[in-house]
């Protein structure tokens, strides 16, 4: 552990275990862990005297309901304070989080300043604190070369891809076109998003141009600029979609279509 934090901390006066918020013993005046902080864990010989007494009833107790334990900020000079900032009681050193003594909101109630920002400093210097933010990858899983696991891995895609998929055509609801009469497929774009969609068989490819178009935002100005093409897997090229003739005839369920600049 660095010197540094043994510089801000205090050592129990009964275990020497460095605490970085240690509580005074009213009486006795030495400094103990939140274990050895009870009058009756460290013996303190001075707990009973009389002019020791009348001073011990004015100090701030836990307000949980059947500590006894000295308030956190008993011993100091802010003993007036409350310590928790939501609910403003004052508690303990084993009752001061919220959890502890099933804290009860306050709305409204003031934020108290942070206490012992050095220690907080040098903590943060010291350990590492685990990140806010937790960034999920989506795996993208890769693609077995074994035929019989091929065909497998194609089927599970193709499940995935109709869950997810929806119609092309807005008109098109799920419930409207059976699923034995609707063509899966992806379709994308440089620089954009792919998406998952599905239309019906009959539906011919220069009409799925169109509604592809606006899929992708293309402006009415641009559309002679692009073509369609299927991107055949098994031969690994890309080939231009025929416009006449209808989309689920020159594309297979689960492939993709794409969008390139007419050379």
């Amino acid at each position: 552990m660095s010197s540094e934090l043994l510089n801000v901390g205090k050592c129990c006066f009964i275990c020497s275990e460095v605490d970085f918020l240690p509580t005074s013993c009213p009486h006795c005046q030495n400094k103990f862990c939140k274990d050895h902080i009870p009058l009756e864990a460290h013996s303190c010989p001075l707990a009973h005297r009389t002019d020791s007494t009348d001073s011990f009833t004015k100090l701030q107790r836990c307000n949980l309901d059947g500590c006894n334990n000295l308030s956190l900020n008993a011993s100091s000079s802010s003993s007036s304070e409350p310590t928790c900032t939501a609910c403003q009681g004052s508690f303990c050193v084993g009752h001061r989080e919220p959890v502890s003594h099933n804290c009860s909101f306050k709305e409204g109630a003031p934020k108290l300043p942070q206490r012992n920002e050095t220690a907080r400093a040098l903590l943060s210097k010291n350990f590492a604190q685990p990140s806010s933010k937790t960034v999920v990858k989506r795996r993208i899983p890769a693609k077995p070369t074994d035929p019989a696991k091929l065909a497998q891995f194609r089927k599970l895609e193709l499940m995935k891809l109709r869950q997810r998929a929806y119609p092309l055509d807005p008109k098109h609801q799920k419930w409207t076109i059976p699923v034995d009469q609707r063509r899966f497929f992806k379709a994308s774009m440089d620089n954009k998003p792919t998406k998952d969609l599905w239309m019906e068989k009959s539906v011919i490819t220069g009409k799925a141009f169109d509604l592809l178009i606006a899929q992708f935002e293309i402006q009415s100005t641009e559309t002679q600029k692009y073509q369609l093409f299927y991107i055949a897997e098994a031969e690994q090229k890309e080939a231009p979609l025929r416009y006449d003739q209808p989309l689920a005839d020159q594309v297979h369920d689960g492939g993709e279509v794409v969008f390139r600049i007419r050379e």
